[in-house]
């Protein structure tokens, strides 16, 4: 797998989330493995990887759902 080091990551072209695995961008990275795969940057066999980005999927929409019932401050 190949982590994107750059000031401003790639965006994907599919959803428009950004391609990294940088914790600064929770919440806007792209997290679907099949996107990854699409642009060439997983290969169907790196299945470590894709497992980890599921898992980061999991958590970002468990912390979107839980965010989205909140009052605004």
């Amino acid at each position: 797998m190949v982590r994107n080091n750059a000031s401003k990551p790639k965006c994907c072209s599919i959803c428009g989330y950004h391609m990294t695995t940088s914790e600064a961008y929770a919440g806007s990275r792209c997290v679907d493995p099949g996107h990854w795969q699409a642009a060439g940057v997983l290969d169907p066999g790196d299945f470590y990887p894709m497992a980890r980005l599921a898992s980061w999927a999991n958590a970002e929409l468990s912390m979107r759902l839980s965010n989205e019932g909140e009052p605004a401050l």
